[in-house]
């Protein structure tokens, strides 16, 4: 942290983050990776090395995009992996994070999630296509009923942490999980229009078969 006074004194620059930084250590209240670890070949690698550079109660804080939206899986079960100038599948990802994968992702380098909102989007997501039509309603509900494929990113604050691997990945996958009391309130609205959607065809296709 800088006092506004202070900041004129700052020399920002660009550096390869999969090398060595010339920092002392201990200097950082935080540090921000906002989009930048799925464009990265070694974020685990990168993030170890840079939490020394973190005061001792300082925190990373980062966004990571969720490769498990509905789009993604929708697709992938046509066989359709496209990539795209920007969003999930942008083409300057090498790496892909679910909810599960970033909870142990971190927590093998001693992460600890501390706080975690989510960003949302629609089933479209950034891909060209609208697969839905060529999958099954019955496919289309469990997609959309799990609540995780609306999520597009999480966003959250983590610190290094003194517990044991397997209690970190148990509070990671805590604060990941979406519930009552922090999904929100666009994605719900989302998930119940797509919902009632295919509801009605499936309702649909039970009377025709009657």
């Amino acid at each position: 942290s800088v006092n506004n006074k202070h900041i004129k004194n700052i020399r920002f620059e660009t550096s390869d983050l999969e090398k060595n930084l010339k920092y002392k250590n201990n200097s950082f209240d935080k540090i921000l990776f906002l989009d930048v670890l799925e464009h990265l070949y070694f974020p685990q690698k990168t993030l170890d090395t840079l939490s020394v550079f973190l005061k001792k109660e300082g925190s990373f804080v980062l966004s990571i995009p969720n490769i498990a939206h509905a789009s993604i899986k929708a697709n992938l079960l046509l066989d359709d992996f496209t990539y795209t100038p920007y969003g999930l599948l942008d083409e300057t990802h090498v790496r892909f994070f679910t909810q599960k994968s970033i909870s142990t992702f971190l927590a093998d380098i001693g992460l600890m999630i501390v706080k975690n909102k989510f960003t949302y989007q629609d089933k479209i997501g950034c891909q060209p296509t609208d697969p839905y039509g060529e999958l099954s309603s019955t496919i289309q509900k469990q997609i959309f009923e799990d609540l995780q494929s609306y999520v597009w990113q999480f966003v959250m604050e983590v610190k290094k942490s003194k517990f044991k691997t397997n209690k970190i990945i148990e509070i990671n996958d805590r604060k990941l999980a979406i519930d009552g009391k922090n999904v929100p309130d666009g994605l719900l609205k989302l998930r119940a229009e797509d919902l009632s959607s295919v509801e009605m065809e499936i309702n649909n296709d039970t009377l025709k078969l009657k």
